[in-house]
């Protein structure tokens, strides 16, 4: 049907379907990989509740091509939210035949009439009746799908794995309301200890924010305050990483934050010894994580000029 050969170093996309990511991926990217003219720089991710074919298909107001929009949507939603993550090939397979982390891949999920989504009307409103969204990470054991992570649980993965550039994270305030506050800079380490034979996990994370929004009644020319709120950040974001690992322990078993590559790096001989039983030490590990996180700025306003205003 085509006038032309496909070049397939055109890549952008690969959309794998849920069922097929449920079954098993590992014919699809033997395939991809083994033939020549496939660069491996291209995003992979897993259509969710629909077809793959019928994601490639949405036309969109920014991008003339469907598979650009996709990709593009996909690396900004990573960089400036972090509920996402960009798999490339050579990732996808490096995570799939190591012992020590398995992969994940990004969900997309089609919102809105189908048939519209492919026609000349969802380019001519304002306002698209059908787009495409991403949403959660699919957690997998080996090559095959076995479940999905809330999207709140994706962003804690991203944290987890070092995988944040830039996210927005909302606290309550002391006295009320909530405050957003706006991630510039983060970085995680992964420390792996041994006790005799016990293995264990300590996570360091160092934040950097700028408060983004007030909507609340608070003094932030104190000290005192920032401090405050500082702790209550640091509190928040630790809480919620050591939810989403304890729910990846005991809900799916599989080790996708790499723990089992922290060990092997700094315990090859105990690493030898448990390689193939990992999958059972995993859910019992002792994860324990510690957050640092500072304020560095707190925007072009000192109080709210709603506060300034009640204040005089």
């Amino acid at each position: 049907m085509s006038p032309r050969k496909i070049y397939n170093s055109h890549l952008r996309i690969l959309v794998i379907q849920e069922d097929l990511a449920r079954e098993g991926v590992n014919d699809v990217l033997d395939y991809v990989s083994r033939n020549h003219e496939h660069r491996t720089d291209f995003y992979i991710v897993v259509a969710r509740k629909t077809s793959a074919a019928s994601t490639l298909k949405v036309l969109t107001h920014l991008e003339a091509i469907p598979a650009n929009q996709m990709y593009y949507s996909l690396s900004a939603s990573q960089k400036a939210w972090g509920h996402t993550s960009t798999m490339t090939l050579d990732m996808l397979i490096r995570d799939i035949v190591s012992e020590g982390k398995s992969p994940v891949l990004t969900g997309i999920r089609y919102r809105g009439p189908q048939e519209v989504g492919k026609s000349k009307q969802n380019v001519e409103e304002i306002s698209s009746p059908a787009i495409l969204v991403y949403t959660g990470l699919g957690v997998f054991r080996k090559d095959k799908l076995i479940g999905w992570l809330s999207e709140e649980d994706s962003r804690n993965y991203s944290f987890i794995h070092d995988d944040i550039d830039s996210t927005v994270l909302v606290i309550p305030c002391p006295s009320g309301g909530k405050l957003s506050l706006e991630v510039i800079r983060f970085k995680t380490k992964i420390k792996s200890s041994l006790t005799g034979d016990n293995p264990a996990i300590k996570l360091t994370s160092r934040t950097e924010v700028n408060i983004g929004e007030v909507k609340c009644r608070i003094d932030l020319t104190k000290l005192d305050t920032i401090n405050e709120l500082q702790t209550i950040a640091s509190e928040q974001l630790q809480t919620n990483m050591e939810k989403t690992i304890k729910k990846v322990q005991q809900t799916y078993g599989v080790d996708i934050f790499g723990f089992g590559d922290a060990f092997h790096r700094s315990y090859p001989k105990y690493w030898h010894k448990v390689t193939e039983q990992w999958e059972t030490f995993f859910p019992s590990l002792p994860v324990t994580v510690k957050v640092d996180l500072q304020i560095r700025e707190i925007g072009t306003l000192n109080n709210s000029f709603m506060e300034q205003k009640q204040r005089e």
